[in-house]
């Protein structure tokens, strides 16, 4: 069996006073067999959070404090320390039998140190469960990769794989809450509390447990809720900057090692954010120090893909405003006390490799484009409002908007190539319409001027926006008054009337100005978050789109395809019948 060990360091120090040296080994050994032993069940797609992590975070914790804070540093420090890097995300170890146990106790919600009366962890259910009933299809997708509705969890009854997680996102909300109360109370079991901690020490049994809580509230909330006083000195501890060297020492493992990639390759995820979480620990190849500045850490990245390079930026930005709350705790709390003022870590900066992400992508010839887009607005649920009084929830009509905003990219390509008003022109460039009714696919292909990201981003993306009333468009289709391209698109939510045929949309898109392979392409669901732009080749100036249609598109589409209703539709407009095709566009 693997064991946690001391560092040596941390070893050196505690071993000043025999009671703290013995008791702390005694721990690490408790712990290292229940974690050994146990399985996250309730988080099944999580990266590493079980022996090796702790280990990790105490020997980065080791490394992290200075020389001259280590000749502050005294025994009791290092048994908070150590204890509540045990502590911080045990939590997420706790089995099924724990969790009932842990909402029927009441002494695990009994108040605890630094915190006013909380609710019961029975309530804390109760009110999950009300939060659960809430989700909206894209709580769901993240979740599950569908939007399934999955029934809240009966713990007293067989639980699905599904319903696990569901435990499991109560438990990632509540665990830093948890692990105080198993520094005070012990662990939840199916035969009540194990108690893990020596009962004899409960004034440091409490600084650790609030510290280990610490880490997930901010340094400086965690200092508020003590008081300065508090947070600088007590115990013969120096508990603010435990705090800060737990939390900065956690939140620095996110190198690869975390995440096997063989185990990535073999394993079949189905939460996105699980997805996520692991290919932003594969892209981080190292950290080191090899530079001039002795207090910066470098991050060597290389994603494959906009969310991650995105979401290590993300992590970065988040390590290096940790380290910038530290260093001010620091200053405020013990800067007037003389030798005190020397506790510091080694680290103040953060860097990596893909700092300028524009540059990293055209170094490293990535083919995607490193800014993430999103709809203009912050509730998928305005889609339907708008579409539907717009439309009359007639998926038809969305074909119909689409091949509408191809005219008009057609139109006002020949104006720009040639200057002239497109009304009495034959125009060369084509609009070809395929629909697969076995593959359920509709497919709209335009020789227009196609688009860039800033027009994918301000325009097709942004509802109720219309590129024909920017600065860029007027510039070159207006005189005067009086436009020089006849406009048939009217709402500018054209992308959302396409919804009305099918939730997904790729799109492929070569502008005019565009070389060949930089041609974008990227897909689209009504609650798309994070929208990738991918540099893919395309031969022809222009926009293709593919739509994945829904069942009641399919049945209007082979409804109308019929001649008897396309003859049907024309006499209701009195018009000539004319060639098949522009049945979709007056529709």
């Amino acid at each position: 069996m693997f064991e946690i060990t001391l560092p040596e360091k941390f070893d050196s120090v505690i071993k000043k006073n025999q009671r703290l040296s013995g008791s702390i080994k005694i721990l690490l050994s408790k712990f290292s067999e229940w974690l050994y032993e146990n399985r996250l069940i309730f988080f099944p797609e999580y990266t590493d959070h079980g022996i090796a992590h702790v280990q990790s975070v105490l020997n980065t914790a080791e490394k992290l404090i200075t020389p001259e804070a280590f000749k502050l540093i005294t025994p009791e420090d290092i048994y908070v320390l150590t204890s509540s890097i045990l502590l911080h995300d045990c939590a997420m170890h706790i089995d099924k039998a724990g969790m009932i146990e842990l909402l029927n106790n009441d002494q695990y919600s009994s108040s605890l140190f630094g915190y006013r009366i909380e609710k019961s962890f029975a309530d804390e259910w109760s009110a999950f469960e009300g939060e659960v009933s809430k989700y909206t299809e894209k709580d769901w997708y993240n979740f599950f990769s569908d939007d399934s509705i999955v029934p809240f969890p009966n713990l007293q009854t067989e639980l699905s794989e599904r319903q696990f997680v569901i435990v499991g996102e109560f438990l990632r909300k509540h665990h830093a809450r948890i692990a105080q109360v198993i520094a005070l109370h012990g662990l939840p079991t199916a035969n009540g509390p194990i108690n893990f901690f020596d009962k004899q020490l409960i004034n440091l049994n409490e600084l650790a447990g609030f510290a280990a809580r610490s880490h997930n509230i901010s340094l400086r909330q965690a200092i508020d809720l003590l008081g300065a006083d508090n947070a600088r000195f007590p115990k013969n501890t120096h508990l603010a900057f435990i705090m800060g060297a737990l939390r900065i020492s956690d939140y620095i493992q996110f190198e690869n090692k975390r995440t096997p990639k063989t185990c990535f390759q073999i394993r079949a995820f189905c939460s996105p954010i699980s997805i996520i979480e692991w290919k932003k620990q594969l892209a981080i190849l190292n950290t080191h120090h090899y530079h001039n500045d002795n207090e910066l850490l470098f991050i060597d990245a290389s994603p494959e893909d906009a969310v991650t390079l995105n979401g290590i930026i993300k992590l970065t930005q988040g390590l290096q405003s940790e380290l910038d709350g530290f260093w001010a705790a620091m200053g405020e709390l013990y800067s007037r006390y003389g030798e005190k003022s020397s506790l510091g870590i080694t680290l103040r900066r953060i860097r990596s490799s893909i700092d300028d992400p524009i540059g990293y992508v055209e170094r490293h010839y990535k083919d995607f484009h490193p800014i993430l887009l999103g709809f203009k607005t912050n509730d998928e649920r305005l889609y339907p409002l708008l579409t539907k009084p717009l439309y009359g929830d007639e998926p038809l009509v969305g074909l119909r908007e689409l091949i509408q905003n191809a005219v008009d990219a057609c139109n006002e390509r020949f104006t720009h190539e040639t200057g002239e008003n497109p009304i009495h022109s034959k125009i060369p460039h084509n609009i070809n319409i395929k629909i697969d009714i076995p593959a359920a696919e509709l497919f709209i292909e335009d020789q227009g001027t196609g688009m860039d990201v800033e027009i994918i981003s301000e325009y097709f993306l942004k509802i109720g926006s219309s590129y024909r009333y920017s600065k860029s468009w007027q510039d070159k289709f207006q005189k005067g008054e009086s436009s020089l391209v006849p406009r048939t698109g009217r709402f500018g939510i054209g992308v959302l009337a396409g919804f009305l045929l099918g939730d997904k949309i790729q799109v492929h898109t070569r502008r005019y100005d565009q070389e060949e392979s930089r041609a974008l392409t990227f897909e689209i669901t009504p609650s798309s978050q994070n929208i990738q732009l991918q540099y893919r080749p395309k031969q022809q100036i222009g926009t293709t789109i593919k739509i994945s249609l829904n069942e009641k598109a399919v049945e209007k589409i082979k409804e109308y395809t019929k001649h008897e209703i396309h003859n049907r539709h024309f006499k209701r407009y009195n018009m000539p019948l004319k060639s098949q095709e522009w049945r979709w566009y007056y529709l």
